[in-house]
């Protein structure tokens, strides 16, 4: 089985947009949060409602588990071993690289400026407090990651 590419990158970095333009195929990870405008169900992720989530906690292989902005965001063996790549924060990669052991992971880290990053919310239709929200957590979240080397390639946009 081939290698599984891990994207890190901070909010509004351009992830999904680089994934679709290199062709891979992304594991839609499972979230609590309600869906954006313009999102399907069962590509981005697979939008469940908060209550679910014990369920799949209980009766799952969940190998990588993030609580962002209050929403959950988890990943399962059986949705992994059917993809290309996926989307994850560093604290997510950390459990991902503990707990799946099929396959070589590959990291990625995007970094693209601030400027851009806050053009990309506003377009998906975040607001201005919801992106001021993301850029000062992402900061705590990607500042050591981002620094620590621990990627196999970078992509600056």
């Amino acid at each position: 089985m081939k290698e599984l590419r891990a994207i890190v990158g901070r909010s509004g970095t351009g992830k999904n947009y680089l994934a679709k333009v290199f062709g891979l195929k992304c594991v839609p990870s499972y979230t609590t949060r309600p869906i954006r405008n313009g999102e399907i169900n069962g590509v981005e992720h697979i939008f469940i409602k908060p209550e679910e989530f014990q369920h799949y906690e209980k009766n799952t292989n969940i190998v990588a588990h993030q609580k962002l902005y209050g929403y959950d965001y988890f990943v399962t063996t059986d949705l992994l071993d059917n993809y290309d790549a996926m989307i994850i924060d560093p604290a997510g990669l950390k459990m991902l690289q503990e707990n799946y052991t099929h396959r070589e992971i590959i990291v990625i880290l995007i970094v693209s400026s601030l400027f851009r990053r806050i053009i990309n919310m506003y377009k998906r239709g975040d607001g201005i407090i919801s992106i001021l929200k993301r850029i000062y957590t992402d900061r705590k979240y990607f500042s050591e990651f981002e620094v620590s080397g621990k990627y196999n390639y970078i992509v600056r946009i």
